[in-house]
């Protein structure tokens, strides 16, 4: 894991303690967001091939190109483009904070599991007991690694 920062427990919960371990927190999010990309860009290009078809109808059902026509369904495809990307760009913002927030989640506890551990392995064992908070993703490894560090002999 990366670069990680401790919070103490008077600190708020703030936009800026989001990225706890951030390059653990980005890459996954990046993850995410391509896989996003991969659905959009399918969804986009599905769009685009019934826009074509629909031209391609039109035109033979007139049996002549029409230029106007052609105009037209040129200009609705720009139209359809500009708004797939308006669209894509607004979730992929969103869908990024939101996979930030649902790795800070694993990040934090992950941080205070591996510090635990530290401390375990070098003897320290006053933080037997630590908790982590109520909706953290991985409470329930800590609360075995606290009942592992009852049963360690004390040093």
């Amino acid at each position: 894991m990366g670069e990680k920062r401790k919070l103490t427990s008077g600190e708020s919960r703030r936009l800026r303690n989001l990225p706890l371990d951030l390059p653990f927190q980005i890459k996954y999010s990046l993850y995410y967001l391509l896989t996003l990309t991969v659905i959009m860009g399918a969804l986009f290009a599905l769009i685009l091939n019934r826009v074509e078809n629909c031209r391609d109808m039109i035109l033979q059902s007139l049996g002549r190109d029409d230029q106007r026509i052609l105009a037209l369904f040129e200009y609705a495809t720009y139209e359809i483009s500009l708004i797939v990307l308006g669209v894509f760009i607004t979730f992929a913002a969103i869908a990024f904070l939101f996979s930030m927030a649902a790795f800070h989640r694993i990040a934090g506890p992950m941080n205070i599991i591996v510090g635990f551990i530290h401390d375990l392995k070098d003897g320290r064992m006053e933080d037997v007991g630590r908790q982590l908070r109520k909706n953290d993703e991985l409470k329930p490894i800590m609360e075995k690694l606290n009942e592992l560090a009852q049963q360690l002999p004390k040093t």
